[in-house]
């Protein structure tokens, strides 16, 4: 994302493959965090700690959604600047 931004600064090509770098990678976390879910709450742990688990695998989950949109603000500022 670092990067985006600074491509944005230098008025440099190649946000849009970054753009889509973040995407995937997003969208592998949220696979990732659908995964997790699963095995806990397949698991024969104590229902305190899956939910304390589910909680915070949510809140990791957060990290990269705001990722994600952080960088669809950068390509659609890079958009404006253009015009």
């Amino acid at each position: 994302m670092i990067k985006q931004i600074d491509l944005m600064l230098k008025n440099r090509q190649g946000i849009r493959a970054l753009v889509s770098t973040i995407d995937h990678n997003e969208s592998h976390c949220d696979h990732i965090e659908r995964s997790l879910m699963l095995k806990i709450f397949e698991s024969d742990m104590e229902l305190v700690h899956k939910l304390q688990l589910k909680e915070l695998i949510i809140a990791m989950g957060e990290v990269s959604d705001q990722a994600d949109r952080v960088s669809k603000r950068v390509n659609i500022l890079t958009l404006k600047r253009r015009v």
